[in-house]
């Protein structure tokens, strides 16, 4: 029979070789190392009272593959203070010490709608860790880990304590099974001699003694050993569902029909912001009693007798959670989704932007209504009435899906003065920003237009409304420049680089405007203010070329000194002639020149030329070209220079160094130790351009020479840049603005309902926070085109929610305390309410410091208001009910041999209607099992 056996077809394994489950606990292996889960700095002390649930978490994240399933490793971290408290000695297990710590048997029972998401695990919450590694597995399909699974919790559990075996730290690994959504996890952590096994059972419907106390110590009894001589301890917490509340305050538009709910929000300034709250927002009230901690043998609850009633209770308190969705913030986050947009403004208006399409509607729209460059300033009447006839006539309708009606209501917001007759949003006198946001003055036209996108992208159209209201501004802008007339709502001045940089180009095209005029008005001082439409000339008024004064090129440079002395050829004192001064501005002190015995004059310059930012910038580029930064700083110094030789006829360069730049005028000592003055080093160099400069100098007055500051080409770059921008670049532009609007509104909000005090200070750390985004914001030259780096605004827009939710929540507390009961005032809600922001909406009613039932003086008004308001809510059954129950010494030490008695068990249980949730963490000796 023997003979007949083929060893050929027997199987073999070859166990030399590694296995891919080999490879997969190794790499685990490979990754535990690299985080270094061994340290233990954050173990160093133990918890303080609710500590770990307000702390934030550092997560570190790794994937692996094994077989067709897709392991992700998260290690969540806990960043606690470093300094030792409460130190613990670190020859016991950290581990255990969590474990067994009081100060965080229980977190905040409801969720913190308040706070921004944290990171916080469940685990976290459920066994009091500060450290642990989580496996979450999923298959090729996308399901997760189950008992039916081809490679089961089984085998995955056997890695983990393979892994954890090797490496004996105190960091426990948990494997996730079943969906995500159930909170279903499994592990172990390990120690020198000892391990902690996490286990855990969910039943949705449990027998009715496993929901008490008495039931529970019966399951926790069974799996401890029976060595244990001390009683366990026990924690207890019930919570009490009081009342819900809903407060109606409807969506106000601006500019729409819907009224505005003023019995709750009364509101005197930024009326372009919606505001208001979704119908479905709510507050729920809760009542929460605790019994810290217990002998088990003291304690007393089972289906037929509870001694946990809220008037034994240890410690309570009532937390109020709301759930409030507000319309500003869903305005501003439907507005941050713009901010990777790319789509031009053509795309949505068409060709309007075009110079041809705009030079035809600038034609047909000025036929009649065109303002000589000869009318003097008092005659803004007669322009606001010409303007109105413009408006009755047929225009080049801007396409977009807001009506013309709704249109112009936004525009009569933003342009105010053009409408004197429909006086309703006046400018107000800019009020000082202490923040100094880089942003504009409060209330500007920079932030009713911000404000008005983001209002038009939220409620009239999205993209299509936005782009509409933006293209019909700059048509309004373009109007304001070809009629000379400065734009409303600005801060007067040069481009103030302090500011946002469309702020800066308003007040740049405000200073081009302003120059334009008054270049017009010394033009034509002789000639009437107003004339009257039918003497206009569309085509002298559209060509600039007569605007300029008569302007000197390089070229004509050379004959300009013969030039300015042709009438002086036909007299016979050409001398005194050549040595005319023009210009002279006022004497420089008692400086004389120094090869004339006359006074030095300082002349009159031309204006500084103001710049925005962006240009700025260039100009900083421009300095790696030599050429260009040359070119550039010698026709601002040859005017200077020429204007100078006009004011002082006998002056050398050394006296134009004397007045221009005093610091290269330098002291020296000669031979006989007597003072002397001379031109700097770099003064005086061979090939020095200022040397240069002044050989090419003519004695030229400032009105005489060419412009410096071109007013006609810088307005009309300011209007391309502003619509050549899209979607993505429209938004850079203004979301600063917007939400430095968005703040103050909230902020106005406050004051009108007399709660300011209660959000001051979180208001301005909000304004402080995005001073600090503002000037974080970085122009960037790429190539021809300048755009904003932008940091993330999300903090912001989280920071403006949290304080629409809070206002929400101050309102409905402010219905739950009655302000007409004998002790309750204002200032009593404001000081409760206080108190809740500081600790997740959450009052104290009842504190526990080794007493019972000791009461806080400032809460007997609230105690007095729960148990009239909501006396047969706190007699019902709570809504959940949690148990912890812990027995053991947590200080074993791991280098003796460790007793039974001194391993650490814990139980929570957490009940829930009919429902039951176990989390256990049992620990046994491995060097000597029972």
């Amino acid at each position: 029979m023997a003979e007949e056996i083929d060893d050929n077809g027997f199987y073999r394994e070859d166990f030399s070789a590694e296995s891919d489950w080999e490879i997969f606990n190794a790499q685990m292996c490979e990754i535990f190392q690299t985080w270094e889960l061994s340290t233990s700095d954050d173990w160093s002390r133990e918890f303080n009272v609710g500590e770990l649930f307000n702390c934030k978490w550092h997560v570190k994240e790794e994937n692996l593959k094994y077989l067709d399933k897709k392991i992700t490793l998260t290690y969540y971290k806990a960043d606690l203070k470093t300094q030792d408290l409460n130190p613990i000695d670190k020859s016991k297990p950290p581990l255990h010490v969590d474990l067994m710590s009081r100060n965080n048997t229980f977190s905040p029972s409801m969720i913190d709608s308040l706070q921004p998401k944290r990171v916080m695990h469940t685990l976290a919450r459920y066994y009091g860790l500060r450290r642990f590694v989580l496996l979450q597995v999923v298959d090729s399909q996308g399901a997760h880990l189950n008992n039916h699974s081809d490679f089961g919790i089984t085998s995955f559990l056997s890695s983990i304590f393979v892994v954890t075996a090797e490496l004996n730290w105190s960091v426990p690994v948990f494997l996730q099974i079943f969906h995500p959504t159930w909170c279903y996890f499994v592990g172990v952590g390990m120690t020198f001699n000892m391990r902690t096994n996490f286990d855990a059972v969910s039943l949705h419907e449990a027998p009715e003694r496993m929901r008490y106390l008495s039931g529970l110590l019966k399951i926790f009894k069974e799996k401890v050993p029976h060595s244990y001589e001390k009683p366990a301890i026990v924690s207890v917490q019930n919570i009490y569902d009081l009342d819900e509340i809903r407060l109606k305050v409807p969506m106000y538009v601006p500019f729409d029909l819907n009224p505005l709910e003023a019995r709750v929000i009364s509101l005197s300034q930024f009326t372009a912001l919606p505001h208001g709250y979704f119908s479905d927002s709510k507050s729920d009230i809760y009542a929460i009693f605790t019994w810290p901690e217990m002998a088990e043998n003291t304690a007393i609850d089972s289906e037929l007798q509870t001694q946990f009633t809220p008037s034994k209770a240890h410690c309570g308190f009532v937390q109020l959670m709301s759930h409030a969705t507000s319309y500003l913030s869903s305005c501003l986050s439907d507005f941050k989704k713009l901010s990777e947009a790319k789509s031009i403004l053509q795309s949505y208006v068409g060709h309007y932007f075009s110079n041809a399409a705009a030079i035809s509607d600038l034609e047909n729209r000025l036929t009649k209504t065109k303002l000589m460059k000869k009318r003097s300033a008092m005659q803004q009447e007669n322009y606001y009435k010409l303007y109105k006839e413009t408006e009755q006539q047929p225009q080049k309708r801007i396409p977009g899906p807001m009506t013309d009606h709704v249109l112009n209501q936004m525009l009569y917001y933003l342009f105010p003065d053009m409408h004197p007759e429909k006086p309703l949003f006046p400018y107000e006198t800019p009020q000082r920003d202490p923040h100094r946001i880089k942003s504009a003055k409060p209330d500007s036209l920079v932030q009713r237009l911000s404000c008005l996108l983001a209002t038009c992208n939220a409620h009239f159209g999205g993209e299509r409304g936005l782009v509409q209201m933006w293209a019909s501004f700059i048509k309004e802008l373009r109007f304001l420049w070809d009629n000379c007339l400065p734009i409303p709502g600005m801060s007067p001045g040069f481009p103030d680089t302090k500011t946002c940089l469309l702020h800066q180009k308003l007040q740049m095209l405000n200073i081009c405007i302003e120059r334009r005029l008054e270049r017009e008005f010394k033009a034509h001082r002789q000639v009437p203010g107003y004339i009257t439409t039918s003497e206009l000339n569309l085509a002298d008024s559209l060509n600039d070329e007569d605007e300029f004064y008569d302007c000197l090129d390089h070229e004509e440079r050379e004959t300009a000194g013969d030039a300015e002395n042709v009438s002086s050829s036909k007299s016979t004192k050409v001398e005194k002639d050549v040595n005319k001064a023009e210009g002279r501005l006022k004497r420089l002190g008692n400086i004389k020149l120094i090869a004339a015995d006359e006074y030095l004059f300082i002349p009159v310059t031309q204006e500084l030329v103001p710049k925005t930012e962006d240009q700025f910038l260039d100009d900083n580029e421009d300095i790696l070209s030599s050429d260009q930064i040359r070119q550039k700083m010698a026709s601002s110094l040859q005017s200077d220079m020429d204007a100078f030789k006009a004011a002082n006829p006998l002056a050398k360069l050394e006296d134009f160094i004397r007045w221009y730049s005093p610091v290269d005028w330098v002291e020296s000592v000669d031979e006989n130790a007597q003072k002397v003055y001379q031109l700097s080093g770099r003064m005086s160099a061979p090939g020095n351009i200022w040397q240069k400069l002044w050989e090419q100098s003519k004695p030229i007055p400032a009105y005489k020479q060419k412009r410096l500051f071109d007013d006609t080409d810088e307005g009309f770059k300011v209007l391309t840049y502003l619509e050549t921008r899209n979607v993505g670049e429209v938004y850079q532009l203004t979301v600063v603005p917007l939400l430095h609007s968005s703040i103050l509104k909230l902020k106005n909000i406050f004051i009108n309902s007399n709660a300011l005090d209660v959000f001051e200070q979180t208001v301005n750390e909000t304004l402080a926070d995005l001073c600090r985004l503002s000037r974080d914001i970085e122009a960037v030259k790429t190539k021809d085109s300048i755009f904003e780096s932008f940091p993330n605004i999300e903090p912001i827009l989280m920071q403006i929610t949290k304080l629409e939710l809070q206002f929400y929540q101050f309102k409905c507390f402010e219905s739950i305390v009655d302000i007409d009961r004998a002790g309750t005032r204002t200032t009593e809600i404001k000081t409760y309410f206080k108190e809740m922001m500081e600790n997740n909406g959450c009052y104290n009613i009842r504190k526990y410091n080794g007493k019972l039932n000791e009461q806080t003086g400032n809460s007997q008004c609230l105690i007095d208001i729960l148990n009239s308001s909501f006396k047969d809510k706190l007699h019902q059954n709570p809504i959940s009910k949690e148990y912890v129950i812990r027995l053991g010494n947590d200080c074993a030490d791991m280098n003796r041999r460790v007793e039974l008695s001194d391993m650490p068990q814990f139980l929570r249980g957490i009940v829930a209607g009919k429902t039951l949730r176990l989390c256990g963490a049992f620990t046994e000796n491995t060097t000597f099992l029972d």
